[in-house]
């Protein structure tokens, strides 16, 4: 089963009270871990938009995912101040293909942002971003549950977590003997055990 591929500080919105994973996307954008507002936990991260540039915005650089056959879905949850168009996706960090889908989001609302790509280059990482796309707006925004994992769709779960809800995963990105993809501890014992799918015990 799939997992959330992000770290934890990229997933649960900079819990360790650092920005730790993430980088300012475009000339000006600031970023700090944040109180003020919150999905999960008790911090999210906040960027600070200028409006002196376009695409301003937070992205983040994993290693952890690499862009093979087969979907992929990204989520974020996002909480703005100014009520307008804000970009959300996925490119290969040598930029040879890219994915973003364009969101209007409410000010002050909390809104669920997810997109299922289909990766078309492969690569040994994947770019994750959130901006303010083609136009210069001053605002602050609030990011917190981050997800990346194989297949398509599916349900936010911290970093390292099996994702629920999900479909469409290629057998390409989950390969438990090459380790392709990252395994939970439970089907890593069991696989040493020589157990296979349907022998996995359940667990709480």
């Amino acid at each position: 089963m799939p997992v959330n591929l992000l770290t934890a500080n990229q997933a649960n919105g900079t819990e360790a009270t650092n920005t730790t994973g993430f980088t300012a996307q475009g000339t000006g954008a600031t970023l700090t871990s944040s109180t003020t507002q919150k999905v999960s936990g008790s911090r999210s991260l906040k960027v600070v938009t200028t409006g002196a540039s376009t695409y301003q915005g937070a992205k983040i650089n994993t290693t952890l995912l690499p862009l093979v056959a087969g979907p992929v879905t990204i989520t974020v949850k996002a909480y703005c101040s100014v009520s307008t168009d804000y970009r959300f996706g996925i490119s290969s960090a040598n930029l040879s293909w890219s994915s973003y889908k364009t969101v209007a989001l409410t000010a002050n609302t909390w809104t669920t942002i997810t997109h299922v790509v289909y990766p078309t280059s492969a690569a040994a990482d994947g770019v994750i971003s959130f901006d303010t796309g083609n136009a210069s707006q001053a605002a602050d925004m609030y990011l917190d549950e981050w997800g990346a994992w194989y297949g398509v769709g599916g349900d936010w779960v911290p970093a390292g977590k099996e994702v629920l809800n999900t479909g469409g995963v290629n057998s390409n990105q989950v390969d438990y003997y090459s380790g392709l993809a990252p395994i939970s501890a439970v089907e890593s014992n069991a696989i040493a055990a020589g157990k296979n799918d349907m022998e996995i015990d359940w667990v709480p």
